[in-house]
């Protein structure tokens, strides 16, 4: 018949948890394809525009080593617009290592995969978020290499975005997993 009214059982469920992490850029700055020998290394601003000969990319690197091999179940990146426009800005993916003081336009051309991930349009001025779930998912669930992404504009205009040393306004990087279910115990009253 099961228990007498108003005792207690014990039920045991199962549950999925997600995992939100969120990082900060440990490394940004931008190159410049008129002064292709030029590094930039600390900025405060990100410079991002396609002209002629004159074409300035810059670069982002989240530290993921700290996640575990968990599901991605989404992945959101966040750059703070100080200078917006209408021209959407392309993402890629960095195929090697770089550093701030280092990259410069002749050693990062090469360094970039071909397929565009994902782009956004950067308007209006303040934080804009970016779906990138399907490049997180390769980097921490596939095992492909993390070295970065390349913002790329697609028109011949300016945009400007504000760079790690800008507190508050840096460039953040938002990823969910999920986690192994652990059993839940839960008190059922009948």
């Amino acid at each position: 018949d099961g228990p007498a009214t108003g005792a207690i059982q014990t039920v045991q469920t199962e549950f999925v948890m997600d995992i939100s992490n969120h990082f900060i850029s440990v490394r940004d700055t931008y190159i410049n394809e008129s002064e292709p020998d030029q590094s930039y290394g600390v900025v405060n601003e990100l410079l991002i525009r396609t002209k002629t000969k004159e074409e300035l990319c810059s670069l982002l690197y989240f530290d993921l080593s700290s996640l575990a091999t968990n599901d991605v179940i989404s992945s959101i990146l966040a750059v703070y617009v100080s200078r917006s426009s209408k021209s959407p800005v392309q993402i890629l993916a960095i195929t090697n290592n770089w550093t701030e003081s280092g990259a410069n336009w002749n050693n990062m051309v090469n360094k970039l995969a071909t397929n565009i991930m994902t782009t956004f349009t950067p308007s209006p001025t303040g934080y804009v978020y970016i779906d990138i779930t399907p490049m997180v998912r390769r980097w921490v669930n596939e095992g492909v290499a993390n070295h970065g992404i390349l913002l790329r504009q697609t028109g011949n205009v300016n945009t400007r975005i504000r760079s790690r040393e800008r507190t508050g306004e840096e460039p953040r990087l938002s990823v969910n997993q999920e986690s192994d279910g652990l059993p839940d115990y839960a008190l059922a009253f009948t």
